[in-house]
């Protein structure tokens, strides 16, 4: 197959021009021309996405030399890498928070899971028999063409998401497939009358490798997955195919008819993950057990989860009580979240409250109380919340005057108590 796309087209095509900068274009011809036009080629996802139309992220490199040649050229253009690969061959380039890996091309004489013995070699083909999915495998060299050897180009045209060759020696040389397949699919299609056959009986009679996943792994495919634009279907056909309690144990309990939605909501994975903790009334206690996630994320979690259930946001009064206790971003997508599961339609007075209404200061603080006669201690602190809570009750009304009145109040009757 030939395509008449070129590199700056790849870099500056205009979809893309939030990831690209012509730093990283330098850099990349500079690359090229480094190592030969001839002996280089960008592959996998950057050329699967420009075809697609997706946004360009990181880029990855083939080239036809072995590592330490590789590493060597770079150090005598002073191009700063990073080798992680441990002998299999790839390097890191981080420029401008991109990152752009290259890969001498390779074949797997023997695989241990995700480690391998290679063998660099010369040939596209050959590399290209090693990697997972046929819309994986597409090559794009400096001069334009697209070396597709395994039809990828028409496979991503048509939604297909198949393995190169042998599913099952696919899967058996990295059992993490598995996972990518069922993401491949929420990304390009999901309907049953495109799904090959052949590779989605052979993720199901696999399936039990996946609890020899990584936790962290199995974390980042399903954030992925769950961004997907079919990421409702392929969740609805996980839970049916018995997989998704593997991949997160306990979510399996969401209903068909709820998860259809997840569609709706931002691509962002936090907000997709208490959506479906939500929905599944899943035990929080078990998540971060069951699910890699950082310590600030499983907190934001569990404040929309919690959060979900303590408030309605049903009028503009209590939509500025919420934006006041959680701030702007987080009581949108709160609001997002109880309209979308409960299927009601957003209210533009409450949505224009949580995005535009400024919530005032509290007007009194420690030091007035004690022009009042408070001294510092528990009382203080009891009575400063009583009077916040008043204020927030009465709609952020009260003045300064007003809120001292009351605090006197509540200072009266607790000393009657």
């Amino acid at each position: 197959m030939e395509k008449k796309l070129f590199l700056e087209e790849l870099l500056v095509n205009k979809s893309n021009s939030q990831y690209t900068k012509w730093y990283e274009i330098k850099l990349l011809k500079k690359i090229f021309t480094l190592f030969g036009n001839d002996n280089i080629f960008i592959v996998g996802g950057a050329v699967r996405n420009v075809l697609s139309k997706k946004p360009l992220e990181d880029i990855d490199l083939a080239v036809k030399f072995n590592s330490e040649y590789v590493k060597k050229k770079l150090r005598e253009k002073e191009i700063k890498f990073i080798d992680l690969s441990k002998g299999h061959g790839t390097v890191s380039i981080i420029s401008k928070g991109n990152q752009i890996e290259i890969t001498s091309m390779r074949i797997d004489k023997e695989t241990y899971g995700r480690k391998a013995k290679v063998e660099f070699v010369k040939d596209i083909f050959l590399d290209s028999c090693r990697r997972d999915f046929t819309i994986n495998a597409m090559y794009l060299g400096s001069n334009g063409k697209i070396y597709d050897p395994h039809h990828g180009a028409t496979d991503l045209k048509r939604g297909i998401v198949k393995f190169i060759g042998d599913p099952q020696k696919r899967i058996k040389e990295d059992r993490l497939r598995i996972l990518r397949y069922f993401r491949f699919l929420s990304y390009y299609g999901c309907n049953k009358n495109i799904i090959h056959s052949v590779s989605m009986l052979s993720c199901l009679k696999s399936i039990k490798d996946i609890s020899k996943i990584s936790k962290e792994r199995r974390a980042y495919e399903f954030f992925k997955l769950i961004k997907g634009k079919y990421a409702a279907d392929v969740l609805i056909l996980m839970k049916n195919k018995k997989i998704l309690k593997l991949v997160l144990p306990g979510i399996e309990k969401i209903q068909s008819s709820s998860v259809i939605s997840i569609n709706k909501l931002k691509k962002q994975k936090l907000i997709r993950i208490s959506f479906l903790v939500i929905i599944a009334k899943y035990n929080l206690d078990k998540l971060r057990e069951n699910l890699f996630l950082k310590k600030h994320e499983f907190s934001y979690i569990k404040l929309l989860y919690l959060s979900y259930k303590l408030y309605d946001i049903c009028s503009v009064k209590e939509a500025r009580l919420v934006k006041y206790r959680l701030g702007r971003d987080t009581s949108i997508n709160l609001y997002y979240l109880k309209c979308i599961i409960n299927k009601k339609n957003l209210r533009k007075k409450i949505l224009k409250t949580l995005q535009d209404w400024l919530p005032p200061d509290f007007p009194v603080g420690g030091n007035d109380l004690n022009k009042i006669g408070l001294k510092r201690g528990v009382l203080l602190g009891r009575t400063l919340r009583q009077t916040q809570a008043w204020w927030i009750e009465k709609d952020f009304k009260p003045n300064k005057k007003q809120c001292l009145d009351k605090s006197r109040t509540f200072l009266i009757n607790s000393k009657l108590l």
